[in-house]
């Protein structure tokens, strides 16, 4: 990174800038030296041109230069002592002039006040050793590369302090130092010098010097070549005159043009589009040095954010590389950017080179020597997991990730020991057996193994490798147990624990979990990372376990059995016992890395006792005294153990710990490092070592050559960095792999040995049989470089996944085609025949392995699939699942062959080559669904995990592949799923053919319980296609399986019946089984009890089969629906109907199509099944069957069987006269009960006598009627004569063929106009089956008891048989909603709306409950509302809400009574919960009907709490609810509550005493009740929309930052009643056009409960004389030269939103003052017109406002109108509903485009003097042109706002109330409301000066107060 310097004559001019000059001050000769020999004249003159440089300084550097550059020659003048000027001269372009030069290191303010010395660096600090000055000729004095000025004004600006003798002291920018320019001096984190942003190229863990990233570097970053300071100027930007003008910095803003040599990470600024931008916090998150290195620009943080080598990858194939958003997010991001390849080389710290590192113990500057894959010797990876020394052979252990490498240090030899594709080494142990055979013990991600080493310690290869298989292990350590053996303990992921044994001759035994341990672990989520195996004389044994979350101790040897185990310290208590690791994170401090027992050695070192154990955490170094060990709080020590110096960087991150005796080796995330001391004590730190850098985890000492080395093991953190990442090569390691994807796909973009690994193991071995070895890997390269093969595959496989597609074939079989483990090639099809031999399916896999009778030839000829699409051939089968299902088809296999399933064919999908009726690809689904049913069980189906074990696998090859006689795909139903409705029968199950899935079948013995042999089940309903069954045999004498007897079969069979069922299978019994085949025509389906769909089950017809031998038929038959309307016995009741009079919750047809609610209907040729529309929802005949009856016919009628209940009346007379009898809830005529009858069968309040009498009489309901009132029937046949008839017709058909003889009679009457006698008692009854005969909503009995005869209209209020009552409201409580004046047809609470009070509450919110409520209807509200608010039951209740009914008057008790008369709970079922349509108030609680109608809604209502009917006509509690919450709320005990009064046209009548409300400070409620007398509305907290404006919350640290801004609602309904006084129908109270909402936020006064406030606003005018006259100005003269902004005096004002006095006020006196005429005239601008912004004077208050006609603004030509309310007068003055609205609205705030100058700008310009302006210091308050950063969409705040999608003005809320992004008029209390000194009514006045408003100055705009504006 350094620079070459390329100016001529450079080092010439560096050697000759300098002037060395003696300590002694300039002198000049004299004539005597003795004082009685002077003359008495002055000194003599030593600064002749008196420019305050002496002479002497001037001459000595009064040599011009000459200076070459590119031939062009400057002169450099120097200094001369006889010109005063050249003190200010800056001849060498430097930035400092000559006299600043001069007086270096002294500023001029001190040079010549407070100096105390002379100038120049002093010879005791120079680097001559004479004194030394700064050259005014040279402008780089030191020649350190970095100008004077530039270390000048880095001293004094940044670095450098002022001493004791006011002199500048520097540190590091020193412009008489020539060192410093090629230091690295950026800051550090605490803010000293040093640290520098150069980086570790090599990654040898240090930074050298020529690494770094110099000051000069720093400084000169992006001049050209042959920049020079003399020539081309300063490389800064407008900071002082020496700045060059030949370069441009980016945005454009002042300052230094390089990088900043004290900051490592420099950018300050971004691209914003094509637009440069200053960030507002320094730093992109890459070192400058790393930018510079690589050619990125230090100074942009933009280009962190590129992938300047396009190098990302395309994660989800959608075509593009996401790019990185933000630093944020670049993990979200598919684009390697620079950030992320910095990262990278960062790697959390771990970016030193790892693998193996040695150096001699002892030495200082020692070399280090690395060992890794790539270095010789060499060693097999770089991640080193574990070290073992062999001192006696001379030989290391090293044991890495990917195997062993057995090291000879002394000869460089190597043995490397590769573990298999995907078998990872994470730790080590090396033994040898009582002094015989040496093993290595190796822990693997998969198990353990055990190595045998021969005599020489190298690896036995004749040996057996010997492993145990119980999961990952992580961790091994010795156990001293004494057997003899290897005892292990072993840690595993996630707090797992083992214990095992190797033996001498290697073998793995006595493998079980270390349960206590495990359990101990699990107490604190504890993984195993260290252990320590202490025993002290004459005590247990004990070890000490070290985890992530802590340190435990456990009394044991071998951690075996039940022993005491306890934590030493947790993760909470980790701080107390050792050093803090990470003030931020106290857990890290818990992580115990290592632990290690010392005590005193013998003379060969071993222990000789233990005393200590070496504790290494992520906090530093500590001993455990095991003599201490009881109170581990005295046990732990780490005095003088402390790395202080280079504890920032890791020292005290300790990984490993490697006692020596007299010193301790140190393993940390710095690197090695020692401890002086032993196990007694530590005296610190020795320095006498070379540190091995980099994250040290392993670490060994050995003897090589005579000198003890130490070897260290370097963990790599996630990157190598072997090779350095490089944001400009795509492949920074060259391994033929991009970063980006090596990244994305967990590789390593930094190690070029990855691309020949096979980590997810998928390659292939192509020859079977020789080894069992893969011999082509699919490595990390051959993944990458895949090609897609087909259209919808990818490029690439997944080098972490062995299946990337996961279709079951390993990636590289699928590229290779070679399928010989997967495929069977026992079995095959020959001629449709499918056959199984293991002879010829072993030559047949011979030839595909070896080929054609062995020749090699014709072998193996699969195509290749695609390893990136699970399906290849698209067919929806899984290349794997087809391989594995596949069968050859031939005689013989010759390897051409063609299979039954091919990967690459997709016709295969729907063939089926088992012919089971099942496909290919359905028979795969069902495989799937084993799949997950066996993990996950089918909780949905019944089926455990468990249970399907048991089942067994498709097998597309099998027919019945459970073997249960059933073919697979009609137990399937010929599906591919398994729907909920199949469950039962399974193709995978084989227990499940005596399953009976549809439940049919026949209780044969009338015991009411359906047993197995009565069971129609599975095998029974398949083999009925071609078998009759006779009991226990079917009728060719075959035994039914498993000994199964059947009771469905009838003796007459055995001599009558010649064909099965299924031979006489119907065409609609066949076709309602979608897919079926041939083969399995004639079965009954298993999932429907109704095979035949005739609405009889199978097994009933089964049963009640009898054979007819004249028709040689089944009179029923479950496969053959056209017996379904046949009447065998002949009672008129057919066969549908006999079985359907069950009970609906036995019938196993449809429960929903019972008899009598459903009969036959003949239509024409045809008879279909018909709903009898008055038996709907009630029981069949069967629900009221009796015990006697079941036994004499079971649960139906007896199609064998006229007169099934034997009560002498044939089953169809009954069927045919039945009514619904609701008194008693039975049929009046009942086939299956014999003496039946019944009451009101519709539950309608009316008997079916009263029903049937409405024919003759009227309504007897007490109310009276002329004696000549026509009958209901006559007048609806008057009033509706067409639907009176088609209501009969209607009412007859819904009995269908049951009325037959009722319909003829009502043709006839059409057609005569007679009716006959039949029809004539029907032409006036209401419908005793129907309890809404005339279907208007409203039920028979509610009109019938409510009716009244209406003498104004001479007809019935309320009708049964007509609709046209629907819109009536009989009691007038109507009521006008929406209060717009009129009550629309919505509004009206009708009749029909009061009964449906009991069904719905309100009709038209019965969609709005919530979910899970249900329907809740008034009445049901009010028993809710009585039962929690009154302690009453629900019985209580509800007889309240009855009471309540009744007690409104003697007319509606009457009524009650007689409704009861009929039985005593007549109403309560019929009527309760309806609104009384007779009576306006049906709770008498005081409020209308109709209006709690109106603003009812089902909500959480207050004070109770509670799902309520925010209003309910029948709840009387509902007076104190306030639905809308518009109380106060937040009332204290000092708040006065305002005069409770009434609002009528704008004046305030005060109410009397009881009237008020007493102070308090409990909540007041705004209630139904207030809302109703106030005239306001319950479901609007703010009736008349004024609590509109906001409160905002700024940040305490920057007022321009908003924390929130949210609706205040401070004028809600009951606060403007009781708190405010003010109207809350009228949102201007007090009619002065000032909204109450802008009043109550200027005016309202908190402390004191009122309007008025005392402020400093009132503007003091003072006088001028302006040529000649008398002008008054909001100026004041100070007496200092400058007019200041005027004196405020202090004053009361008053926003009373209850006065209309107010508006005429000015607070602010920022009117205007005229002078013309004698005396001066002030015109006010109050603070009506400072709302609108107006200074009309035909509008300056609202009395003239609303006489005066005012043009609409944005029209043309102009529309005049009067208004009278404010919102009018903002909407014309404004134009806001105009289409030009932006034009012409003045106090629009939004900038719309560059050209716009109407929005708002108000600043604080920070200026003293109005004569003076100064934008630098400007405050921008309200800026319309940016965007605030609250509410902010995209971008920055430097673009206009866009409000439509919600972002606002920069500052917005200083003068928008309500937040609509319009300014809410001016200030009234600040005299220029946008601070550019100009008082708001003048820039009004100079605006209109043309009559156009928003053309000229804005008072909400600041205007520059020196333009002429007129």
């Amino acid at each position: 990174m350094r620079r070459k310097q390329t100016v001529i004559l450079v080092t010439l001019l560096v050697l000759g800038s300098m002037v060395f000059v003696s300590q002694s001050r300039p002198n000049s000769p004299v004539e005597s030296v003795h004082p009685d020999d002077t003359t008495g004249e002055g000194p003599p003159i030593t600064d002749t041109d008196k420019d305050l440089i002496p002479d002497l300084h001037e001459e000595a550097f009064s040599q011009a230069i000459n200076l070459t550059l590119d031939d062009v020659t400057l002169v450099i003048n120097g200094l001369d002592f006889e010109n005063g000027s050249d003190n200010q001269s800056d001849f060498d372009n430097d930035g400092l002039v000559a006299l600043a030069e001069y007086c270096w290191p002294y500023d001029l303010d001190n040079c010549f006040t407070n100096r105390r010395s002379l100038t120049g660096k002093p010879p005791g600090q120079s680097e001559s050793g004479l004194r030394e000055f700064l050259d005014p000729r040279v402008a780089d004095t030191d020649g350190d590369g970095l100008p004077d000025g530039y270390e000048v004004w880095m001293c004094m600006m940044e670095t450098g302090s002022l001493n004791e003798s006011d002199a500048w002291e520097c540190n590091a920018f020193d412009p008489l130092n020539s060192y410093d320019g090629q230091n690295d001096s950026d800051r550090c984190i605490d803010g000293s010098l040093g640290c520098g942003d150069g980086f570790d190229v090599d990654r040898d863990g240090i930074v050298e010097v020529h690494e770094w990233y110099t000051n000069a570097e720093e400084y000169n970053y992006g001049a050209w070549e042959n920049w020079t300071t003399e020539f081309h100027g300063l490389r800064c930007i407008d900071l002082m005159p020496a700045c060059t003008d030949l370069d441009t910095r980016p945005t454009g803003y002042p300052g230094w043009l390089g990088t900043d040599p004290l900051r490592n990470d420099s950018d300050f600024f971004y691209w914003s589009g094509s637009r440069e931008l200053a960030k507002s916090n320094r730093g992109d998150g890459i070192i400058d040095g790393w930018e510079v290195f690589f050619g990125l620009d230090p100074r942009n943080e933009s280009d962190s954010l590129l992938d300047s080598d396009e190098d990302g990858w395309d994660i989800d194939r959608d075509g593009m590389v996401l790019p990185d958003g933000s630093r944020a997010t670049i993990y979200l991001g598919e684009a390697l950017s620079n950030l992320e390849e910095y990262y990278i080389f960062i790697d959390g710290g771990t970016w030193v080179r790892a693998g193996m590192k040695s150096t001699p113990l002892g030495e200082v500057d020692a070399e280090v020597q690395m060992y890794d894959q790539g270095t010789s010797p060499a060693i097999l990876h770089h991640d080193v997991r574990a070290l073992h020394v062999d001192s006696d052979l001379g030989l290391i252990y090293v044991a890495t990730k990917r195997g062993v490498t057995i090291f000879e240090p002394a000869t460089g030899a190597t043995y490397h020991y590769q573990l298999l594709p995907g078998v990872e080494l994470n730790d080590m142990v090396h033994w040898t057996a009582g002094g015989e055979e040496s093993f290595l013990v190796l822990a693997l991600n998969q198990s353990v193994a055990v190595w045998k080493l021969d005599d020489s310690g190298i690896l036995d290869l004749t040996a057996p490798v010997n492993t145990a298989e119980f999961g990952e292990v992580t961790l091994l350590s010795r156990l001293s147990t004494g057997s003899g053996s290897l005892d292990l303990l072993a840690g595993g992921p996630d707090g797992s624990a083992w214990t095992f044994t190797v033996d001498g001759s290697g073998l793995v035994s006595s493998v079980v979990p270390a349960q206590k341990v495990v359990e101990a672990l699990a107490m604190e989520n504890a993984t195993l990372q260290a252990v320590a195996h202490a025993s002290m004389e004459g005590q247990t044994p004990q070890l000490y376990l070290g985890t992530d979350n802590g340190m435990l101790v456990a009394d044991t040897a071998d951690a075996r059995g039940d022993f005491a185990i306890t934590w030493i310290f947790n993760e909470t208590q980790a701080e107390l016992y050792v050093r803090a690791a990470d003030p931020s994170n106290a857990s890290h401090s818990a992580n115990v890395r290592t632990l290690v027992v010392d005590g005193p050695r013998a003379s060969d070192g071993t222990l000789t006792s233990h005393q200590t154990i070496w504790v290494g955490t992520a906090g530093g170094v500590h001993q455990f005294s095991l003599l201490d060990a009881a109170d581990p709080l005295v046990a732990f020590t780490r005095e003088r153990m402390q790395n202080d110096e280079w504890n920032t960087e890791g020292a005290n991150n300790v990984h490993a710990i490697l006692p020596l005796g007299d010193e301790v080796l140190i393993g940390s995330v710095f690197g090695t490092w020692v401890l002086n001391g032993d196990y007694a004590r530590s005296l610190g730190v020795d320095t006498g070592h070379t540190r091995i850098p980099g994250v040290v985890t392993e670490l060994a000492v050995m003897d090589v050559d005579g000198n003890e080395t130490v070897f260290a093991g370097l963990d790599p953190g996630r990157y190598s960095n072997r090779m350095l990442i490089n944001p400009f090569n795509n492949d920074s390691d060259l391994d033929g792999m991009p970063d980006g994807w090596e990244n994305a796909h967990g590789l390593d973009p930094t190690d070029p040995f990855d691309r020949d690994e096979d980590l997810d193991v998928d390659g292939i071995n192509l020859n079977p049989y020789v080894d069992d070895i893969l011999d082509h890997n699919w490595t990390n390269l051959d993944e990458f470089r895949y090609l897609a093969i087909v259209p919808e595959g990818f490029n690439g496989t997944d080098p972490r996944v062995s299946d990337t597609d996961g279709d079951g074939l390993l990636d590289g079989a699928e590229y290779w085609g070679w399928f010989f483990s997967e495929t069977n090639f026992t079995c095959h099809y020959e001629t449709g025949e499918y056959l199984c031999d293991d002879a010829e399916g072993e030559i047949a896999a011979q030839v595909y392995a070896l080929g054609w009778q062995g020749t090699g030839s014709s072998g193996a000829t699969d195509r290749a699939t695609d390893p990136t699409v699970w399906d290849s051939d698209g067919d929806g089968m899984p290349d794997g699942w087809e391989i594995e299902n596949r069968r050859w088809i031939g005689t013989t296999f010759h390897g051409g062959n063609e299979w039954s399933l091919d990967p690459m064919d997709p016709t295969d999908r729907d063939e089926d080559a088992d012919s089971d009726g099942l496909t290919n690809y359905c028979e795969y689904q069902w495989e799937l669904l084993l799949l997950d049913a066996r993990v996950n069980g089918l909780s949905s189906h019944g089926e455990s995990a468990e249970a399907a074990q048991n089942w067994t696998k498709i097998d597309p090859n099998n027919p019945d592949s459970d073997g249960d006689s059933l073919p697979d795909g009609w137990e399937a139903r010929y599906a591919c799923v398994w729907d909920m409705a199949n469950v039962g029968i399974n193709p995978l199950n084989g227990s499940d053919y005596f399953n009976n899935p549809d439940g049919d079948g026949y209780d044969a013995n009338h015991d009411g319980v359906l047993t197995e042999d009565e069971w129609f089940n599975n095998w029974m309903e398949y083999h009925i296609k071609d078998k009759q069954i006779f009991g226990n045999m079917t009728d060719d004498g075959t035994p039914l399986p498993a000994g199964f007897v059947t009771a469905l079969w009838d003796e007459s069979w055995t001599s009558g019946a010649t064909l099965p069922f299924g031979e006489r299978a119907g065409f609609n019994a066949i076709n309602n089984v979608p897919g079926i085949i041939l083969t399995d025509e004639g079965a009954s389906d298993p999932l429907s009890a109704d095979s035949d769909t005739d609405g009889m089950p199978d097994g009933w017809e089964v049963w009640f089969a009898r054979w007819d031998t004249f028709d040689s038929q089944w009179m029923l038959n479950p496969m053959n629906s056209s017996d379904r309307f046949n009447d065998p016995d002949g009672d008129g009741m057919t066969n549908w109907e006999e079985y359907n009079s069950i009970s609906a919750n036995l019938s196993e047809t449809d429960a929903n199509q019972t008899s009598p609610q459903w009969f036959p209907f003949r239509s024409g040729n045809q008879i279909i099944l018909q709903p009898w529309a008055q038996g709907v929802g009630t029981p069949s005949f069967g629900a009221f069957m009796s015990s006697e009856q079941y036994n004499l016919s079971g649960p139906t009628c007896d199609p064998n069987n006229g007169d099934s209940d034997g009560d002498g009346l044939l089953d169809g007379i009954e069927l045919l006269f039945t009514e619904w009898n609701l008194s008693f809830l039975n049929w009046t005529l009942n086939p299956l009960v014999a003496g039946d009858g019944g009451a009101d069968g519709d539950q309608d309040a009316l008997t079916d006598l009263q029903e049937l009498n409405l024919t003759y009489e009227n309504p007897l309901n007490g109310g009276l009627a002329p004696p000549d009132a026509p009958k209901m029937w006559e007048e609806a046949l008057v009033l509706e004569s067409a639907n009176f008839s088609e209501r009969i017709e209607d009412m007859l058909e819904g009995r269908s063929g049951r009325a037959f003889i009722a319909l003829q009679q009502h043709w006839n009457w059409e057609v005569t106009g007679i009716a006959q006698p039949f029809f004539s008692t029907l032409i006036g009854i209401t419908d005793p089956t129907n309890n809404d005969t005339d279907d208007d909503g409203m039920s028979d009995g509610y009109e019938y008891w409510f009716t009244e005869w209406d003498l104004d209209g001479n007809r019935w209020s309320m009708n049964p048989l007509t609709i046209t009552d629907v819109f009536t409201d009989s009691d007038d409580d109507s009521y006008d909603c929406n209060q717009d004046g009129q009550i629309t047809p919505d509004e009206r609470y009708t009749n029909l709306r009061e009964y449906e009070a009991r069904v719905y509450g309100k009709e038209s919110m019965r969609y709005s409950f919530p979910p899970g409520f249900g329907i809740v209807d008034y009445g049901e509200d009010a028993i809710n509302a009585y039962m929690d608010e009154q302690g009453l039951s629900w019985g209580d209740a509800r007889a309240q809400l009855v009471q309540t009914f009744a007690a409104k008057d003697v007319t509606s008790a009457n009524r009650l009574n007689r409704i009861n008369s009929a039985y005593a709970d007549n109403f309560n079922l019929s009527l309760i919960g309806i609104s009384d349509p007779t009576h306006p108030d049906s709770d008498s609680d005081g409020i209308p009907d109709g209006w709690e109608f109106c603003y009812g809604t089902y909500q959480t209502v207050f004070p109770v709490d509670d799902w309520r009917w925010a209003t309910n006509p029948v709840n009387p509690l509902d007076v104190d609810y306030d639905p809308d919450i518009d109380g106060w709320f937040d009332r204290t005990s000092g708040d006065r509550v305002a005069t409770q009064g009434e609002w009528s046209g704008h004046a305030f009548t005060p109410g009397g005493v009881g009237d008020q409300i007493s102070a308090g400070n409990s909540p007041l409620f705004f209630t139904n009740w207030m809302e109703y007398d106030n005239g306001t509305r319950p479901d609007l907290n703010d009736s008349d929309g004024d609590a509109i404006t906001y409160t905002h919350v700024s940040d305490p640290s920057d007022d321009n930052i908003t924390l929130s801004y949210e609706r205040d609602w401070a004028l809600l309904d009951g606060r403007e009643v009781f708190k405010y006084g003010t109207n809350a129908l009228d949102n201007d109270t007090d009619w002065d056009m000032l909204p109450d909402w802008y009043e109550h936020k200027m005016g309202w006064n908190e402390s004191n409960d009122n309007w008025s406030s005392y402020a400093q606003v009132e503007t003091v005018w003072e006088e001028y004389m302006v040529m000649g006259s008398i002008v008054m100005r909001p100026l004041h003269d100070g007496g200092n030269g400058l007019l200041e902004r005027p004196l405020m005096n202090w004053t009361w004002y008053t926003f009373n939103a209850t006065d209309p006095a107010d508006a005429m006020e000015d607070p602010d006196i920022d009117g205007d003052w005229d002078c013309t005429n004698a005396g001066c005239t002030y015109t006010p601008y109050n603070n009506f017109q400072e709302f609108y912004g107006i200074t009309n004077a035909s509008l300056v208050s609202p009395t003239l406002v609303r006489s005066t006609p005012i043009p609409i603004a944005g029209t043309s030509p102009p529309i005049n109108v009067v208004v009278s309310e404010w919102w009018e007068l903002r909407e014309t003055l404004l134009g806001l509903k105009q289409p030009n609205s932006y034009q012409v609205n003045y106090m629009r705030m939004y900038r719309t485009n560059s050209t716009d100058e109407l929005y708002a700008l108000v600043l604080n310009d920070m200026d003293t003097d109005y004569m003076n302006i100064d934008n630098a210091n400007d405050i921008h308050l309200v800026k319309g042109d940016w965007t605030d950063e609250y509410g902010r969409v995209f971008g920055d705040q430097y673009h206009f706002p866009n409000t439509g999608i919600g972002e606002n003005v920069w500052g917005w809320w200083r003068i928008d109330m309500d937040g609509d992004q319009i300014a809410d008029g001016t200030d009234p209390l600040n005299w220029d409301s946008d601070g550019d000194w100009l008082n708001d009514w003048f820039e009004i006045e100079n605006d209109m000066l043309d009559n156009i408003r928003g053309n000229g100055p804005s008072p909400l705009r600041w205007d520059d107060r020196k333009t002429n504006i007129g």
